[in-house]
């Protein structure tokens, strides 16, 4: 037998797959790194944008705020203005609209009301019958609140839209100009 003595180091194989593993490792390393800073300036440029538009809405709502608070003073004085001349206004209007809805026939009905002047007030009433127009014109100048009453303009309107052979009753619509006199605080007894 032969003996194969080799004193000599052996040289051992290298380890390529080994290094090409370390290189791909580095590499996608490499890669995760520049995609999580790719990542991390487009959210900083985000959070840039939305700080400049939080920023222009902020400036935006404190503009809106102080027009708000300037349109709400004018609301305000206009407010007390209004109250300042209900308190000063001759008239009461609930004492005369009680007496004057006491006065209405059964089926009559106020359809609008509105003051023309101090002492003027102008209303349309509705009414069954045109004779209706006429007995209330004659109690409203029984109510003491009133000075004086004139019947300016009637008119018939029917209801269309009904079957036919039906009976359409018309209402009769009546304006009314009404001049008042003036009551301190005996208005509001009635």
């Amino acid at each position: 037998m032969i003996v194969d003595i080799n004193l000599l180091p052996r040289k051992e194989p290298r380890r390529a797959a080994g290094a090409v593993l370390a290189a791909f490792a580095v590499f996608l390393l490499l890669i995760g790194a520049g995609g999580g800073y790719w990542l991390m300036e487009r959210a900083n440029q985000r959070l840039a944008a939305l700080e400049g538009e939080l920023r222009q809405v902020r400036a935006e709502q404190a503009a809106m705020e102080a027009k708000g608070k300037t349109t709400e003073q004018q609301a305000e004085q206009e407010l007390a203005k209004a109250v300042e001349w209900a308190n000063r206004y001759p008239l009461k209007t609930v004492p005369l609209l009680r007496a004057l809805a006491k006065q209405l026939p059964e089926r009559g009905f106020i359809m609008n009301f509105s003051y023309a002047g101090q002492k003027t007030v102008t209303m349309t009433v509705q009414f069954d019958a045109a004779e209706e127009a006429a007995y209330y014109l004659d109690r409203l100048e029984e109510v003491h609140l009133v000075k004086a009453v004139k019947l300016t303009g009637i008119s018939a309107s029917g209801e269309s839209g009904g079957a036919e052979g039906e009976t359409i009753v018309p209402r009769y619509i009546a304006q009314y100009e009404l001049e008042l006199q003036p009551t301190g605080k005996e208005g509001d007894n009635e």
